[in-house]
């Protein structure tokens, strides 16, 4: 895995969710966002309350702090097919943040 830092202040949230396979939050609007583009979330909440990513339970939530869980977990959402990883958020992501392709500003 390759971090990218921001160096430039032109850089975009946006930009770099389009240019990434794999987007890790604690929670951030703009991850849900993605969420809705298909791209492959994963939240982690750490928090006794659950109270950043209060989200049903599934591959696209983290609440154990243990690194080799995150590890784990980040492997086994990269390495799924596309399809299978649709047919496992769809219905719920789609709940989150429904996306209307019509009005699609990021990438036209």
């Amino acid at each position: 895995m390759t971090l990218k830092y921001r160096e430039n202040p032109n850089y975009s949230t946006y930009a770099g969710m389009k240019q990434s396979k794999l987007i890790v939050s604690t929670y951030l609007t703009c991850a849900c966002e993605a969420m809705a583009w298909g791209k492959i979330i994963l939240f982690c909440d750490y928090s006794f309350d659950k109270k950043y990513a209060d989200y049903e339970r599934g591959i696209w939530l983290l609440n154990n702090n243990k690194y080799r869980d995150f590890s784990n977990r980040i492997s086994k959402v990269i390495s799924m097919k596309e399809t299978e990883y649709i047919k496992k958020t769809h219905k719920y992501f789609r709940f989150i943040m429904d996306y209307n392709d019509s009005k699609n500003f990021i990438y036209s």
